[in-house]
């Protein structure tokens, strides 16, 4: 398995993987230790065959289906290393090559943060995991969030939805920000029951313009960064 791994953005590095499969395989585990909505694994030392029944007894259709579910993922510093010291001897052979390919950028005593895509990957993927990067790492973009989520109309519509796709509620102001600041039409009503709205996905893009507005900002920084 060949891995990609760049720092896109400071602090911010994007691991690509070479189908959405091999990234789900790797990453499942890591990224259900972080923010699983099941209290069983969440932050636990857990078997891959017992987080797979878990999911699949979870969903409608009793089946397992994470690994086309998720198209991107994300996980914070503090998790990951919280994960390698509770799973160092019980690694599976994805996980291993995967903390082979990142060792030497996290032992730097630098905050960072990791987002995962696979090379196929959409251009909304990328910027959906950047905007979950940008919340944990830059004080001033998770301020000018909360700032916005705290008036925002269609807040508690947001948080049923997310919350019925199993985000765990530890994670649902980071979640909703990142869909309204990189959402476009499509993908609104796509992903939500936006008839449940008046107006529908037109009103929920329309809604998040200025959490548009700031990521589209805040980035540009990042990247001229990184180019610099």
């Amino acid at each position: 398995m060949n891995l990609k791994v760049n720092e896109v953005r400071k602090h911010v590095l994007h691991v690509e993987f070479p189908n959405q499969y091999l990234m789900g395989a790797t990453l499942f585990r890591l990224q259900e230790f972080y923010e699983s909505p099941y209290a069983e694994i969440r932050s636990k030392l857990f078997s891959l065959e017992y987080a797979m029944d878990l999911y699949a007894g979870r969903s409608p259709e009793k089946t397992f289906t994470y690994f086309d579910d998720w198209s991107g993922f994300n996980i914070p510093d503090y998790s990951i290393q919280f994960f390698y010291d509770t799973f160092e001897n019980h690694l599976l052979e994805k996980e291993k090559k995967f903390f082979s390919a990142i060792h030497k950028y996290i032992y730097q005593n630098n905050k960072y943060y990791i987002i995962g895509t696979s090379a196929d990957a959409d251009k909304e993927d990328m910027t959906h995991e950047l905007s979950h990067a940008y919340f944990y790492i830059y004080k001033k973009y998770k301020l000018d969030m909360i700032n916005l989520m705290t008036n925002y109309k269609h807040y508690t519509f947001l948080q049923k939805e997310l919350l019925n796709m199993e985000y765990s509620q530890e994670v649902i102001s980071d979640e909703i920000q990142a869909y309204l600041a990189t959402n476009n039409k499509k993908n609104y009503s796509e992903l939500f029951l936006t008839k449940r709205i008046k107006g529908g996905s037109e009103e929920l893009y329309k809604s998040a313009a200025k959490f548009r507005k700031i990521f589209k900002s805040f980035d540009k920084e990042r990247k001229n960064e990184v180019q610099n």
